[in-house]
């Protein structure tokens, strides 16, 4: 991420929100990418059984 606080008279706060979101983001990226077709759930696990049999 780039830019620059401008005003902010908690920086407690503001640091714990951008880390609240950036970890909620985390939790929620592999439902995005699999919307997006960018990488599928389980993908990774079908392609284990299908080479394994």
């Amino acid at each position: 991420m780039r830019g620059g606080v401008l005003y902010c008279p908690d920086e407690r706060f503001l640091y714990d929100t951008a880390l609240e979101t950036i970890r909620e983001y985390d939790a929620f990226k592999h439902r995005l990418d699999d919307y997006l077709g960018v990488q599928a759930i389980g993908l990774g696990v079908l392609r284990e059984i299908h080479s394994s049999g």
